[in-house]
């Protein structure tokens, strides 16, 4: 009895700290997911192991090989997470590695394979803003040479216009090409981005929606000329403020969805499923175990 009692009390202790994935300031817009560091850190969440099963149309479920895990450090941040075959067949890892400066900020990021890896270095300023990215990748040559290969690299900078934010956005020869204006509401929620190319003044003009505890609702994308809509994400919650589901539409059709499901008791992810948009084909990610520090 007095086992149960406690093991009850440390899952209902899970429901703390509010959600396992924050999407208040469109953290889950990023193609991989995004996890609450707050909430990894306080239920001293170490990593996360999900085993992927494939489910096709008229055709039962079949569990794969494959698994993809998430680790975290003892602050809650994602340290690394890779996806790979556990069987004793050929080994296919990719790796994706983050590393953070002395105040937090993510700083360096690398993925790949054996063979193959792409690097991104991020600078910050001192008001945590993103000044520069410079991406380039590493893979050998015809001889088996490691090269090391310059692929983007990009400034920006920030001014205050008629009280509005403004970044300047610049190519690897330092020469701007493109400026964005945030819009803000009363709550200091970021409404709309007016992102123009100098050149022409022309470019895409970004909407925000949110629902009335903060969680991003909807991001939509227009033209700045005519507003033709070229990209809508949508995201639903529970009453718990879970994040339940996104869908990304691409000029009026859907490109991807993703569904999450939740244990009732912990509150922890218990599977992700992912379908692309016009095929009935599902991956669904199921987690298997919770690892603890």
């Amino acid at each position: 009895m007095h086992f149960w009692f406690f093991l009850l009390l440390i899952l209902s202790s899970l429901n703390c700290f509010g959600q396992i994935f924050t999407n208040k300031n469109g953290e889950q817009l990023s193609e991989s997911l995004v996890f609450n560091a707050d909430f990894i850190r306080e239920n001293n969440i170490k990593s996360i192991n999900g085993r992927y099963t494939m489910k096709k149309a008229g055709k039962p479920m079949i569990e794969t090989n494959y698994w993809h895990i998430y680790e975290f450090d003892s602050l809650g941040r994602i340290s690394r997470s890779y996806e790979t075959r556990k069987d004793d067949g050929t080994l296919d890892t990719i790796w994706t590695n983050y590393f953070y400066n002395d105040k937090g900020l993510p700083i360096y990021k690398s993925e790949g394979s054996h063979t193959f890896y792409k690097y991104t270095s991020t600078v910050f300023d001192s008001l945590k803003r993103v000044v520069s990215i410079e991406d380039f990748t590493r893979s050998p040559d015809l001889y088996g040479t490691p090269i090391t290969r310059e692929m983007n690299k990009f400034r920006f900078t920030y001014e205050v216009i008629d009280g509005r934010l403004v970044k300047t956005k610049m190519n690897k020869q330092g020469t701007p090409y493109a400026k964005i204006t945030y819009f803000v509401n009363d709550e200091d929620r970021l409404t709309k981005e007016e992102d123009r190319y100098i050149s022409t003044n022309e470019g895409m003009f970004t909407f925000y929606e949110y629902d009335k505890n903060g969680n991003l609702t909807q991001r939509k994308v227009v033209t700045s000329k005519q507003e033709i809509e070229k990209e809508i994400s949508t995201f639903k919650y529970d009453a718990k403020g879970n994040l339940m589901e996104k869908k990304d539409f691409s000029e009026g059709k859907l490109k991807k969805e993703i569904q999450f499901l939740y244990n009732e008791i912990s509150n922890l992810p218990s599977a992700i499923l992912y379908q692309e948009g016009g095929s009935s084909n599902i991956t669904i990610l199921r987690i298997k175990e919770y690892e603890y520090f």
